[in-house]
């Protein structure tokens, strides 16, 4: 009896200390939704840039899938919309206006990201740019 007792207090330290382990990586787990107005583009083959806000307390993960939605006036011909966390770091998301992907998956969620809008021939100006909107979940 007097062994029980010694192990089951051993036991309830043990996994006192694996449960702390074990929700540790989830208190970092998290999602935030940014939203940016996107730019009017007024010249062709420009590269139009908007930058997506973080909230204040965003905490740091590892990225485990992004969804965007944005949208300009009308579906102009030769507008090209990517989706970017660097400039080498870019997703092509042109006739994707809402979409998700389990994609920067390796990088972290304090990293900003932007949209760039670029609009090549055949495509008419100005091209009204509405609203961009992000949501990153870590």
């Amino acid at each position: 009896m007097r062994n029980l007792k010694r192990w089951s207090g051993s036991a309830l330290r043990a996994g006192m200390i694996s449960g702390f382990f074990c929700m540790a990586p989830c208190a970092f787990a998290g999602t935030y939704t940014s939203t940016v107005k996107l730019p009017t583009l007024h010249s062709k083959n420009y590269v139009y840039t908007a930058h997506v806000p973080i909230p204040a307390r965003v905490g740091e993960g590892f990225i485990k899938n992004i969804s965007w939605n944005w949208n300009v006036h009308g579906w102009p011909r030769g507008l090209q919309v990517y989706l970017c966390q660097t400039l080498t770091r870019c997703i092509d998301i042109s006739r994707q206006r809402v979409g998700s992907r389990a994609i920067f998956t390796q990088f972290l969620s304090t990293e900003p990201f932007f949209f760039e809008l670029k609009l090549s021939d055949p495509g008419r100006t100005p091209v009204a740019g509405q609203a961009g909107r992000l949501t990153v979940n870590w």
